[in-house]
Parts: structure tokens; C-alpha cells; sequence
């Protein structure tokens, strides 16, 4: 699972990366920002306590909340056929987009963004952009835990198991586009190689 940072009001954080190609096993977390919200709460090792910010900061929020997911469903008689993988999976089907902002580095194209460790000067609601941009920007979105530890009937597990089966195979076609692409490379510098 990789996490993309925003602030406690759902900006993206101007240090984060973005889900880009690995937006099939990606989720959004509050890491904080300086900038935005000052950071996020958090424990030195002296016991005190400071500001700080990054994805050292959302990830514990999502592992944490998976935590919860696998304590709530796994092991549990009304749910036989949960997995691990299958609690992974309710944390990204049950993720929304909704109150998340994208930062903006080049007003023409959502998707350019610099890296120069500066905060944005503008934000883009998430209304405004395609689900490739959501995609590409915030993985499956913002982790919606309250959702995500709702009990489910038969259907709504039937949709979890085929939400997954349905991930599974885009993984494993997005897998075989990277490995073709690689091939294709290595192929050509092969050939460069022998024409040296």
C-alpha cells in the first residue's frame, strides 16, 4: 500500500509524491503541512510533543485504520471468507475523493507538478478533474474509515470480492504493459550494443 499525504483539509501536500502508475495499490492520509495546517501532532522520543509533517505522518493513520479493518472483519463468524487481502481491498473500495484538493504547479495541466519543495500557490477541487487525474494524483482517494467498518450483507460482500477480483486483474495488466515496455527498452539497447 502506498500513501499520498495531504493536510487536515484534504490539500495535497506540496512534499508528497503522487499515486502516478502505482494508483492501483495507492490511498490518501493526513501527513500535514507546514504550510496549510502547521503538521500534525506527533510524539519525540523525549515523551514531548511537536509539529511535523509527511508521509512518516500519514502512513500510521492508514495502517492504522487497516488495523481496524482487519480486527473488525477477519476471524469473524459472520464473515468466513475475509482475507487480509480482502481488508486491504474494503480500505480502497470504501476511500472517496470527495474534500480532496490537488496542488497546482502549471495551471494547464493538473498533472505536471514540481518538485522544488515549495508549496503550491493554487489548488484544484477534485470536481474538476477526471477520475485518470484522481487516479493519478490521489490513488483511490482519502481513506474513509467510518465506511470502511460498516457491516456488510451478502451483496455488499459480493461486491467487495468482486471489487478486488476486478484490482487483481488490473494490476495484472498494468504488470504486463511495464514488463512489455521494459522488454521493448532492453531489446533496443541490446541492439544499440551490437551496432557499437
Amino acid at each position: 500500500v502506498c500513501v499520498i499525504s495531504c493536510d487536515n483539509q484534504g490539500k495535497e501536500a506540496y512534499y508528497s509524491n503522487r499515486a502516478g502508475i502505482a494508483h492501483l495499490w495507492s490511498i490518501t492520509g493526513h501527513g500535514g503541512d507546514y504550510y496549510t495546517d502547521g503538521g500534525v501532532l506527533s510524539v519525540e522520543s523525549n515523551g514531548s510533543y511537536l509539529r511535523m509533517q509527511g508521509t512518516s505522518m500519514a502512513c500510521p493513520t492508514i495502517s492504522g485504520g487497516l488495523a481496524l479493518i482487519m480486527n473488525k472483519f477477519l476471524n469473524n463468524s459472520n464473515y468466513p471468507s475475509m482475507t487480509p487481502q480482502l481488508c486491504i481491498d474494503r480500505l480502497f473500495q470504501k476511500s472517496t475523493y470527495e474534500g480532496l484538493k490537488a496542488g497546482s504547479s502549471d495551471s494547464n495541466n493538473i498533472l505536471v507538478k514540481t518538485y522544488n519543495r515549495g508549496k503550491f500557490t493554487e489548488y484544484k477541487d477534485v470536481s474538476e478533474l477526471t477520475l485518470e487525474e484522481k487516479q493519478k494524483i490521489f490513488g483511490y482517494g482519502k481513506m474513509d474509515l467510518e465506511a470502511a467498518l460498516q457491516e456488510m450483507d451478502s451483496d455488499q460482500f459480493q461486491e467487495l470480492v468482486d471489487f478486488s477480483t476486478e484490482r487483481d486483474k488490473n494490476i495484472a495488466n498494468l504488470s504486463a504493459k511495464i514488463k512489455s515496455t521494459t522488454n521493448k527498452l532492453m531489446n533496443s539497447l541490446d541492439k544499440e550494443r551490437i551496432l557499437l
